[in-house]
């Protein structure tokens, strides 16, 4: 709970700051938003920890690392990438590329995922 406090916080008082400094000086503004993406990042690494038992535990019960697993690890980095890109280029009053990344996020996680759609159609086609 202290770490969402903290964070909070830090969201509150750059977005605050970057308001003031957006009038004047709208590239500090902008490099005062990705610092402050990187310091919340930073302060929730703790939390991967659920992720990561959750990994272990669909490793487990599938014994199949790469085609379970990979996959969602690899959407999971993905759809934070696309957020915080999107709202970075939303910030920066261009919107295009907001949703151009918004749709190669979206092409790209339906492209990881077909291993894992495959092989779960090989499983119910096995169990038929």
């Amino acid at each position: 709970m202290e770490v969402i406090a903290k964070t909070v916080a830090a969201a509150l008082a750059a977005t605050v700051l970057g308001l003031l400094i957006k009038q004047k000086n709208p590239e500090l503004a902008m490099l005062l938003s990705l610092s402050t993406v990187l310091l919340i990042l930073l302060s929730t690494l703790p939390f991967l920890n659920d992720f990561r038992e959750l990994l272990a535990a669909v490793n487990q019960i599938s014994g199949r690392q790469e085609i379970y697993a990979g996959p969602l690890m690899k959407c999971f980095a993905l759809s934070l990438l696309t957020k915080i890109s999107a709202e970075l280029c939303t910030e920066a009053s261009n919107r295009a590329a907001a949703a151009a990344v918004e749709m190669a996020g979206t092409l790209c996680a339906v492209s990881m995922i077909i291993p894992l759609m495959t092989s779960i159609l090989k499983l119910i086609g096995d169990l038929v």
